[in-house]
């Protein structure tokens, strides 16, 4: 386990995903919002769940570069995730559609299949006097570099979808929810009449496996707000 810093660690979402920061909020953390801007281009043989677990890991490393000199003056953790849909650890990921037209082939590939997957990696780097060489295993991630110590997870949900009438997947498309969505739909969305049944987290096909999360954070004295219900 990695050991707790100092008082009062800032918690930094290396994510612009309004869910996962209404997740976080819902959890009573505190944090800011540092976006990461990185190439997601998968490498040629990675699996799915490899691919979101060395994205997430990406994303926390561009952050804490970002971040820069100022790390040395605050006890920062950065929380890193990235979420992707699939069918088949052979086939590519199913990332977000570009247009009406790429949604509408995309939805019809999930509701012709029997069940999809959707897996997100998560990344936690917190500052460490450690240095090692860093690894991206399949069992999940943990790496180190001049500052950052990073561990992390994989979590994975498998979906089953009920083909909607031809009148509400019009609908759906048109009214445009299937944007800047993994798969071109949001369980928590539009798309929720569409989903007959999931095994696994639902937190996770939202985007951050919460629970997961949690855990990985417990080790460090986040801040913490009201949740108002």
């Amino acid at each position: 386990m990695p050991s707790v810093m100092s008082a009062n660690p800032v918690l930094v979402l290396a994510s612009q995903s309004p869910q996962r920061s209404a997740l976080l909020a819902r959890a009573g953390l505190s944090f800011t919002v540092r976006p990461a801007s990185i190439d997601e281009t998968e490498a040629p043989g990675e699996t799915p769940e490899d691919y979101v677990c060395r994205v997430a890991l990406d994303k926390g490393r561009a952050v804490a570069t970002a971040l820069g000199a100022a790390a040395e003056h605050q006890p920062w953790v950065i929380l890193a995730a990235d979420t992707t849909v699939w069918l088949s650890p052979e086939g590519p990921p199913l990332g977000k559609a570009a247009d009406r037209a790429q949604a509408q082939a995309t939805l019809s590939t999930l509701f012709d299949a029997p069940h999809h997957y959707v897996s997100t990696g998560i990344a936690v780097g917190h500052l460490s006097s450690e240095t090692s060489a860093g690894s991206t295993g399949k069992a999940g991630l943990t790496a180190s570099d001049n500052r950052f110590k990073w561990r992390g997870q994989r979590v994975t949900t498998k979906v089953i979808l009920r083909p909607p009438s031809r009148a509400a997947f019009e609908r759906y498309l048109d009214g445009g929810d299937w944007r800047d969505r993994a798969g071109a739909y949001a369980i928590q969305g539009d798309a929720a009449a569409f989903v007959r049944r999931i095994e696994g987290s639902f937190t996770n096909v939202v985007g951050l496996p919460l629970a997961e999360t949690l855990d990985l954070l417990a080790p460090f004295d986040l801040e913490t707000r009201p949740v108002s219900l």
